[in-house]
């Protein structure tokens, strides 16, 4: 450890080396932008680090879709601003900012607050780490800073490309904890090392040596001696009964939920700073701990060239605080809960799938404007703290990033991996009757499996966790049948006559939109929904009278294009009108020779399809092939252009001549298809497996079967244009492995159980 006088003049020493490389950087000729502009003045003042300085910002945005100008109109904020981070702000020539615009406005479309964040990619080349695993934690259902990529002019400079966020504090709209004048009034509390804890922080300590814990809501001026004596030994409980060697029960003290899936998005990243600094945990007075919200995965997703942080294998949480005993103590981790609530994300949020296609939409976004801050900032083919990989190109970034995650996941299935459970689905909702019918808020839960299912004491959330129906004893969902659960039971017994079911929740659903949660019986999260009363959401439910009806439960109930308002008043406890049959296992496109190959299997016969392309307002259908019943395939020959996207819809037409949407993908000349196993049937097998893939592109493509120590156990060579092989596994003992798909762009990996 340095002494106070080192670290003065190591810190200034480090302060004119950053001025010095900043002047060697580029100046760039900056007018327009695909991105919001963001112009900051703050009359030639230095920004400093310990201070807000006065400044004006101001934002042009002309919408989605629209070039901005650095002469268009502006939205302008008077600001405070200055420079933020720990290591970021000493050590990289391009800063990170700490906006506050005195009063709570919106900015870039996000909901009023006063404190925002201008985070500075520059380590992470790729630009899309923080950005990436935010809006992963969003589509889990917790709130995480919203994100808006930008660039930015400086004082009449540009300088760069940066990504304005929101800040963690509290508010309706992020950190919803009470008030402290409130009864039930709520903590945020954030784990730091010792060096980084500042003078005027109140903070306590751990069983962990050199961590502590910093209050950072309620604000120190709010805070009672009684309040920080509350807070200290509600954590410090916890704490003491983690690393108990009684090993009392503690799993009353703390949210399942969001400990398990903070852990997995942690795990995923292998992010080195978890538990160390950047952790935070947040309750209300009556309530457990929970575990957030995320920050700060700049050194994470390989990033990072210590400790084996980079490998894609093993673990960066083993020795951190309290991630040791929950994860990794033999008596009582939360190994089993972890396994479940991995396999649950990777049936939806955490598919590859999902990944790559967030990827692909910050690559096409930020091509044009990572030009710019490379120009501005070069440091490509270059270390800077902590690369492990050195691209020469922002390209060979991005794809590294890919390539990682794909593996990472890979090796985590074969720690957490466990039977994909089949969950109840969240089916129908009714948030906002019209003032003719009004039975009420009320939800409709489907139960999809073949046998009945007991979920007598799980319970029902809305976005507040104070919000809890627990479901009384006894309470069964018949199998592929249906639960109803409503906020008053006169007022829809009044409303349907004769529908079973179970009241009162004694809370309703926002008409202006919400997340509605459901928990087992281990409080993990089952299913929910983030729904919304504005379009591209359906808004005739908001107070019109239909409900919001599921097309089908088996498909994603989180997408706004997978939902519909019913007809009339909704059908609860029986099968939505708007109930559409998916008969689409899989959509893909990839380069061929003479343009795009757009190939799909289906899982029924006399269906027939339209495709059609779309590109800069003009449409065309695609001529179609049918290699079989349940096969198909187009060639697309239509002229595309260098910088042109082409979205492919296809639509199916059933048996009763209906028609609709059933997937769509979009295309460009810069576009690489990733490996993706579509199938594997028999799943459980005996002896022989067809395996339908998409082999993307690259050489050496193989199938690869693992058991679940990861040891390699059977590999076969794809051939170069094979999609679908029969593979013999009667060498196998009955058990579970590990399928993968791979080459050097990539794997893709899925659960094969052999049975005998």
């Amino acid at each position: 450890m340095f002494t106070p006088l080192q670290s003065v003049i190591m810190k200034t020493l480090t302060i004119l080396l950053v001025l010095i490389s900043s002047t060697l950087c580029a100046q760039v000729d900056f007018t327009s932008s695909n991105l919001p502009i963001i112009l900051i003045e703050t009359d030639s003042q230095a920004i400093p680090d310990t201070l807000d300085i006065e400044a004006q910002m101001s934002v042009i945005d002309n919408g989605p879709g629209n070039r901005n100008y650095v002469t268009d109109p502006s939205v302008d904020y008077d600001i405070g601003i200055q420079t933020r981070g720990h290591s970021s702000q000493y050590y990289f020539p391009k800063k990170q900012y700490g906006v506050n615009t005195g009063t709570n406005v919106s900015v870039l479309g996000m909901p009023a607050e006063h404190k925002w964040v201008l985070q500075a990619p520059y380590s992470d080349k790729t630009f899309m780490r923080n950005v990436l695993v935010y809006q992963l934690a969003r589509d889990l259902g917790y709130w995480a800073p919203r994100t808006r990529y930008c660039e930015v002019v400086l004082n009449g400079n540009y300088d760069g490309l940066y990504v304005f966020m929101e800040k963690v504090t509290q508010n309706s709209e992020r950190i919803n904890m009470e008030p402290p004048d409130d009864p039930n009034w709520g903590f945020i509390a954030e784990v730091k090392p010792d060096f980084h804890v500042q003078e005027d922080d109140i903070f306590f300590g751990t069983e962990y040596p050199n961590r502590f814990w910093v209050i950072k809501y309620p604000n120190a001026d709010d805070l009672t001696p009684d309040m920080i004596s509350f807070i200290t030994d509600k954590v410090t409980t916890f704490d003491d009964a983690l690393y108990s060697g009684s090993l009392p029960d503690y799993r009353d003290q703390f949210d399942m939920a969001s400990f398990t899936d903070v852990i997995l998005l942690n795990g995923l990243t292998r992010n080195a700073d978890f538990f160390f600094a950047s952790t935070f945990i947040n309750s209300n007075y009556n309530d457990v701990l929970h575990l957030g919200p995320v920050w700060d995965f700049n050194i994470a997703l390989g990033n990072n060239s210590y400790e084996s942080h980079w490998d894609v294998e093993g673990w960066s949480m083993f020795v951190q605080l309290w991630a040791w005993p929950l994860v990794f103590n033999p008596y009582h981790n939360i190994q089993e809960q972890l396994s479940e609530s991995w396999s649950r994300r990777r049936q939806s949020v955490l598919r590859l799938s999902e990944i790559d296609g967030l990827l692909d939409d910050y690559t096409e976004l930020i091509t044009e404007s990572q030009e710019r801050d490379f120009e501005r900032w070069p440091r490509l083919g270059e270390h800077v703290w902590p690369n492990y990989f050195i691209g020469d190109t922002w390209l060979e970034e991005v794809q590294w990033l890919r390539n990682w995650i794909h593996n990472r996941v890979a090796w985590l299935d074969t720690q957490w991996g466990i039977e994909m459970p089949v969950d109840p689905v969240i089916n129908e909702i009714n948030y906002n009757s019209d003032d003719g019918f009004d039975p009420g808020d009320w939800v409709e839960i489907f139960n999809p499996m073949v046998e009945p299912l007991d979920v007598s004491g799980w319970c029902l959330r809305d976005e507040k966790d104070s919000h809890s129906f627990y479901l009384p004893a006894d309470t069964v969902i018949p199998a592929d049948g249906y639960l109803v659960l409503c906020k008053n039971l006169y007022d829809f017994s009044n409303a349907f006559p004769g529908v079973d079911a179970i009241g009162n929740i004694g809370f309703g659903f926002s008409g202006g939109g919400e997340i509605i949660r459901l928990f087992n019986t281990e409080g993990l999260l089952v299913d929910y929904v983030l729904y919304d009363d504005n379009a591209p959401w359906p808004t005739a439910p908001d107070g019109n009278g239909p409900t919001l009806e599921l097309m089908s439960p088996n498909i994603d109930n989180n997408h706004y294009s997978n939902w519909t308002a019913s007809t009339g008043h909704g059908t609860p406890g029986q099968i939505n009108g708007s109930f559409q049959p998916i008969f689409l296992s899989n959509f893909s496109v990839e380069p061929a020779t003479d343009g795009a190959l757009l190939q799909w299997t289906v899982i029924a016969e006399n269906l027939s399809f339209t495709l059609t392309g779309n590109s800069n307002g003009s449409q065309w259908n695609v001529p179609l092939s049918q290699v079989n019943n349940y096969n198909w395939s187009a060639l697309d020959q239509h002229p595309i252009g260098p910088n042109e996207s082409v979205l492919y819809r296809l639509n199916v037409i059933d048996e009763t001549g209906s028609e609709y949407q059933v997937g769509a993908v979009e295309y460009s000349h810069n576009f690489i298809p990733m490996l993706t196993l579509n199938s594997i049937s028999p799943n459980p097998a005996k002896n022989d497996v067809s395996i339908r893939f998409s082999p993307g592109i690259g050489l050496n493509t193989r199938i690869a079967i693992y058991d679940l120590a990861g040891r390699l156990v059977k590999t076969v060579p794809t051939g170069p244009a094979t999609q679908l092989m029969t593979l013999n596994v009667d060498n196998l003992a009955t058990g579970v492995y590990l399928l993968s798909l791979e080459n050097e762009t990539g794997r893709d990996t899925q659960k094969l159980v052999i049975q005998r």
